[in-house]
C-alpha cells in the first residue's frame, strides 16, 4: 500500500537517524531554486577554496584521458572501520569465513540497504572528497546525495556475480549528455577482490579476508557516452 505524505516524511526522518539538517536542506534548496548561497555558507565555500588541492597535475591527466582518478586517504580511517564492521555485521556475515559470505541475503543484487550506520557521517565529511569532486566539477559549491552499500563477494563455482550488467548512470541519452560524477569509496582491498560497498557520493567499500589492505581510497569516474 502506497504510504501517505504524512507517513513518507516520517519515514525519511527515521532513516536520516531522527533529524535532518535544516541547513543542508536550505542549502539545497537555495541552488534548486537558484539562490545565492547565505552568508555563513559563502564563509564555509571560501575555507573549502583555501583548502589543498585533492587531485595532482598527473591525477587530472588521468581523468581527461581516461574518465577516472582515483585519491588515496580519502576519509578517517576510523569511521572506514566503524562502517566496515556495520556492513558486516548487517549482513550477519564474519570477514574470516569465506563460506559466509555466500548466505547473506542481499535485498537487490549486490546492493545492500544501509544508508545510515557508524562511520558514513563521518566519511560524507570529508574535506579531502569534497575538494576532489570540487576541483572535477569546477565549483565547491555542491551538494552530496547518498547512496547505498553493497556486498559483492569473489565469484566461485555456484555463486555467480548477482551485481548489475554493464550500464550507465544516466538520466537521458539524448544530447547534450551533462557530466555525471560518481564517487566509488573502497574501504579496503584483498587479493580475494571482495567488494562491500558503501554509497556516499556513491560511495562503495572493499573487505576481505586473505591480506586485508586498509587504506581507504575513493575512485571518481564519469559517466558519458
Amino acid at each position: 500500500m502506497q504510504p501517505t505524505l504524512a507517513e513518507f516524511k516520517r519515514w525519511i526522518v527515521s532513516e536520516a537517524g531522527g533529524t535532518i539538517d535544516e541547513r543542508r536542506i536550505a542549502h539545497a534548496k537555495a541552488i534548486g531554486d537558484g539562490r545565492p548561497p547565505d552568508a555563513r555558507r559563502v564563509v564555509e565555500l571560501e575555507q573549502l577554496r583555501s583548502v589543498p588541492a585533492a587531485l595532482s597535475a598527473r591525477e587530472l591527466a588521468c581523468w581527461d584521458e581516461n574518465g577516472y582518478v582515483t585519491v588515496p586517504g580519502a576519509a578517517p580511517l576510523d569511521a572506514c572501520r566503524d562502517l566496515e564492521r556495520a556492513i558486516w555485521t548487517h549482513l550477519g556475515a564474519d570477514p574470516d569465513d569465506p563460506d559466509s559470505w555466500y548466505r547473506c541475503r542481499l535485498q537487490q543484487g549486490v546492493m545492500v540497504q544501509l544508508f545510515h550506520a557508524p562511520g558514513i557521517a563521518e566519511i560524507h565529511a570529508s574535506t579531502r572528497i569534497h575538494k576532489a569532486f570540487a576541483q572535477l566539477a569546477g565549483t565547491v559549491d555542491l551538494v552530496m546525495t547518498t547512496d547505498r552499500c553493497g556486498f559483492n563477494p569473489p565469484v566461485r563455482p555456484g555463486n555467480p556475480y548477482t551485481g548489475a550488467r554493464l550500464h550507465l548512470d544516466l538520466a537521458s541519452f539524448e544530447p547534450p549528455v551533462s557530466p555525471q560524477l560518481q564517487g566509488i569509496l573502497y574501504l579496503t582491498v584483498t587479493r580475494l577482490r571482495i567488494k562491500v560497498s558503501c554509497a556516499s557520493f556513491q560511495a562503495s567499500t572493499s573487505g576481505l579476508t586473505h591480506g586485508f589492505s586498509r587504506c581507504p581510497r575513493v575512485m571518481i569516474r564519469r559517466s558519458r557516452i
